[in-house]
């Protein structure tokens, strides 16, 4: 069965051509990947966007937008 799962999508001005995907917080640090398998997973659109807007606070020239992706359960 599929299931809808939420994910952040990052991309910066001095490189439009690559997508970034959040993977999370290690270590105090926060983590970006380009392979949209490691990105975290948000259950709730809300979770989503709250951590979205709380990144796009810190890091004002990067786009930030949340995408769906379908997921196994």
């Amino acid at each position: 069965m599929m299931q809808t799962k939420f994910i952040i999508q990052m991309t910066t001005p001095a490189r439009p051509d690559l997508e970034y995907f959040y993977a999370g917080q290690v270590w105090g640090s926060t983590v970006f990947e380009l392979k949209k398998s490691k990105a975290k997973r948000y259950d709730f659109l809300e979770e989503a966007d709250r951590d979205a807007r709380t990144l796009a606070a810190v890091s004002k020239p990067d786009t930030f937008k949340v995408i769906t992706v379908r997921c196994r359960t």
